[in-house]
């Protein structure tokens, strides 16, 4: 059994200076920290966090995904 997320939607990421609601100095930077996510958590909750996978497959690349890899 596969699971496909619906209709391959692309997320549409705003940059900081898009947003309407400037959030906190603090969430900002949660939002847009491009450093490992579970990273920071496990840093955070003294070596405490951890991730499960509920899910493991495969499917096809979406074209956002393609054309940042320089695929066709």
């Amino acid at each position: 059994m596969t699971q496909q997320s619906p209709a391959f939607i692309s997320p549409i990421w705003l940059k900081r200076e898009q947003l309407i609601d400037v959030p906190e100095p603090l969430m900002l930077d949660w939002l847009f920290n491009q450093d490992s996510l579970t990273r920071r958590l496990d840093r955070l909750s003294d070596g405490g966090f951890s991730v499960f996978p509920q899910f493991e497959g495969w499917q096809a690349l979406r074209r956002d995904e393609c054309l940042a890899l320089g695929l066709p």
